[in-house]
């Protein structure tokens, strides 16, 4: 994939993270739920901030880029990563996405400065949200959230 492909990649996984967590905070207990809804409000800019700052890069040579081509965000490495966050998604496996999630955003967090909060917000959002031992199945609401975005790099590949 070329520079534009790669950083519309990451940024389609960032959009996707955004809705992502407003579908989870509202699976929370009240009291939860307005404690979270609360530190996602103030955090929500800075995940906005992140996909305006990747907007920005034009070229390969320009410090952000720099940085996620160290981490392994570029090219087959990012498609490997596009693959199977697409499919934990695209499947409803919640449990498998945010652990793969929470891969991506380390290695985003590592390449760039900014991300740390998201990732934060979203380790302990993950810790609040438990699979239903009664229901095993996937997250059907994880496959609708997946499959009504527009991805046209986040997706599986052959």
């Amino acid at each position: 994939m070329s520079l534009i492909e790669d950083r519309d990649a990451i940024i389609e996984v960032l959009e996707f993270a955004e809705k992502l967590f407003d579908l989870l905070i509202q699976r929370l207990p009240q009291d939860d739920r307005q404690l979270f809804q609360r530190a996602w409000d103030e955090t929500r800019p800075t995940l906005r901030q992140q996909v305006d700052l990747l907007r920005s890069v034009t070229s390969e040579q320009q410090p952000t880029w720099l940085g996620i081509r160290r981490v392994g965000l570029t090219t087959n490495n990012l498609v490997m990563k596009l693959h199977y966050l697409a499919r934990a998604a695209s499947q409803g496996w919640r449990k498998k996405l945010l652990a793969l999630l929470n891969r991506f955003l380390d290695s985003l967090a590592s390449g760039i400065p900014g991300v740390e909060p998201i990732k934060e917000l979203k380790e302990w959002l993950e810790s609040q949200i438990e699979d239903d031992p009664q229901n095993p199945e996937p997250d059907s609401a994880l496959k609708n959230l997946y499959s009504s975005q527009h991805h046209i790099y986040f997706r599986e590949r052959a």
